[in-house]
């Protein structure tokens, strides 16, 4: 019979078997990996795990705890997938946020490790990789850039996510190889690429590259190809880089070297001067327009020899005001100025443009500017400046002559008027011995003296005002008296060519207060020209007053020729009338209606006309009705 084994054996063995369960509690209690087993409805786990989720194995006991404390609304499903993942293949991998005791979230890798009666998890808390990884992702989005890496040792190819974005395709869709590479690069691209890549892991460096490449769709862009070598043991393993989408700074690049290019054109072949200098004078830059205005062949002779712009003004305060100027207003345009020629001391007249310029921590760089030598104009200018004081002081001589010859034209004309009067008064018309032709003879010369008398006066007239020496002599009066003696005036002229007068005096009309001679040979000169202009037809002369402005209106209508806006640009000038046509058929010197405009802006007013041709004309004139005399 087997020999029984006495109780103190046995102990020893119970001892033996306690020993190892502590060594092997232990053991998972200082793994550094965390571990989690369930065994039926109990949960045990190490130091490890308790670092992570804040519960001490105490706290949670049981799987029902597991699930509901740490997966609170999600521990129904994550029961179930840990149910599902357990019966599977060892490695399965299990991703679930938990809360921990502090109430954070954390993301919690879970691997299957054991299963069967007893199921063991490896557990790793990767929140901050999971963080960062996602911020990797993130910058790569927004920066998009993606990363590339051949294993030299598989020839595997791997891409990043925005790798993929790039170039416009998918995992799915295309796989990378180190063969297939030739939907991305030119023929030319391809053999670039494989001659920097062998050198590249012959000399051990690197590449940073713009190429231009499409995408697997076929659009073009310009892609920053970046590479590097990685090595082991002094031998290269791997080849690993990024690619970025450059091909909005690519079109800047380029809009800047045209913009640059256009820039320097224009600085070297204008023929305006084109300057950088400091905000104390000194000469930066000038292009070769400015090199030839300032008398040198070269750029860097007037750099040198025009060390301080102050000495080139011929005021010598000039730069000064320039350099005040420019930096209260921040630029100028087109300021004249005259300076002395650098390269040989004469003296011209320039036009420059100036503006400053900052750097973006706002100091001030540099001033910069156009200059352009106008020496030819200003002696243009000064020899018109010279032939118009001329032409004035002619004009007024004349005028200032007429003026004072005013007595000595009119004194014969009058005698000539006079005498022609008396023999007609004192011809006796009835004697039947009086010969026609000797009474026709002396009506002729009156009516002649009457007419020369009449141009004489207006000449006279239009003279004194050029000259400066008509005053004005105001005086109160009744304005509908003065248009009433006027109608009677001008009434046989407007009968002989079969024309109604018309006027309406106005009740309300206060007397007024200005020139009576001025103003009656405004409306005189309007009543004439009505009455010559118009034939078998109407004029109407109306008057009114505005007592909010305290001025004085008055119109002449009439049914006459008109006018076209040709002519009524011109109307108003000295010897001018419609046309030719008009002083040939209808008389006259041109000469009223400048006097009139004259004599109204005497009078401080105004004077506008409205006419259709073929239709008639309406001359307004406005005036106010209390005008001081002037001495």
């Amino acid at each position: 019979m087997p020999r029984k084994l006495k109780w103190p054996l046995a102990g020893a063995w119970q001892r033996r078997l306690i020993k190892a369960t502590r060594r092997k509690d232990v053991t998972l209690e200082q793994f550094p990996v965390g571990l989690v087993w369930f065994q039926g409805s109990q949960v045990f786990f190490n130091q490890a795990v308790t670092a992570m989720i804040g519960y001490s194995n105490a706290e949670i006991a049981t799987t029902e705890q597991w699930f509901s404390t740490l997966y609170g609304p999600e521990a129904a499903s994550m029961r179930q997938l840990y149910a599902t993942t357990s019966a599977a293949t060892l490695g399965q991998t299990i991703h679930g946020f938990v809360v921990n005791r502090q109430n954070q979230s954390c993301l919690l890798e879970c691997t299957l490790a054991s299963h069967g009666h007893r199921q063991v998890w490896l557990v790793r808390d990767i929140t901050e990789s999971n963080r960062l990884e996602r911020l990797l992702l993130q910058t790569e989005q927004t920066a998009r850039v993606g990363g590339w890496e051949i294993d030299l040792r598989t020839n595997q190819v791997f891409w990043t996510r925005e790798m993929y974005h790039i170039l416009d395709t998918t995992a799915h869709e295309y796989t990378p190889t180190i063969e297939n590479q030739n939907f991305f690069h030119t023929n030319a691209t391809l053999i670039q690429l494989e001659a920097i890549f062998r050198q590249m892991i012959e000399q051990r460096g690197s590449f940073d590259m713009s190429v231009e490449m499409r995408t697997f769709r076929g659009r073009s862009f310009w892609g920053r190809f970046t590479g590097r070598v990685e090595l082991e043991f002094g031998q290269p393993i791997k080849i690993y880089g990024s690619l970025q989408d450059v091909t909005e700074h690519h079109q800047l690049t380029e809009a800047l070297r045209v913009a640059e290019h256009d820039y320097r054109t224009i600085f070297e072949t204008t023929k305006i001067g084109i300057f950088r200098i400091t905000p104390d004078g000194r000469v930066l830059r000038a292009n070769p327009a400015l090199v030839r205005l300032a008398g040198f062949a070269h750029e860097h002779e007037l750099v040198d020899y025009v060390a301080d712009l102050t000495t080139m003004y011929v005021e010598p305060q000039r730069f000064e005001y320039l350099r005040e100027l420019l930096q209260t207003n921040g630029s100028y345009d087109e300021i004249e100025s005259e300076v002395y020629r650098p390269a040989t001391g004469e003296r011209i007249w320039i036009s420059e443009t100036s503006r400053l310029v900052y750097a973006e921590d706002g100091s001030m760089l540099y001033a910069e500017g156009t200059i352009q030598e106008i020496t030819a104009r200003k002696q243009v200018e000064e020899a018109l400046r010279h032939a118009r004081d001329a032409a004035e002081a002619a004009n007024h001589a004349k005028s200032t002559f007429l003026a004072n010859m005013s007595h000595e034209l009119r004194t014969p004309l009058n005698a000539i008027i006079g005498y022609s009067e008396l023999l007609m008064d004192d011809t006796d018309f009835d004697d039947p011995t009086m010969v026609e032709q000797f009474r026709h003879d002396i009506a002729q010369i009156n009516d002649a003296g009457h007419q020369l008398l009449n141009l004489v006066n207006d000449v006279l007239d239009l003279a004194k005002v050029e000259a400066g020496k008509y005053q004005v002599a105001a005086e109160t009066f009744d304005l509908n008296s003065l248009v009433r003696d006027l109608i009677a005036t001008i009434n046989p002229m407007a009968q002989k060519n079969a024309n109604s007068l018309y006027f309406e005096p106005n009740k309300h009309l206060p007397l007024i207060h200005t020139d009576r001679s001025m103003l009656r040979q405004i409306l005189l000169n309007l009543l004439s020209n009505a009455a010559k202009f118009t034939k078998a037809g109407s004029i109407n002369i109306s008057v009114s007053f505005d007592p909010a402005s305290q001025h004085v209106q008055c119109r002449v209508r009439d049914t006459g020729i008109g006018m076209n806006d040709e002519q009524m640009q011109r109307l108003f000038e000295p010897f001018t009338q419609g046309d030719a046509s008009t002083t040939r058929r209808y008389g006259g010197t041109g000469l009223g209606l400048a006097l009139c405009r004259h004599f109204i802006e005497l009078l401080n007013g105004s004077i506008q006309v409205e006419s259709v041709f073929g239709q008639g004309s309406i001359f307004t004139i406005v005036f106010p009705c209390l005008v001081e005399a002037i001495d």
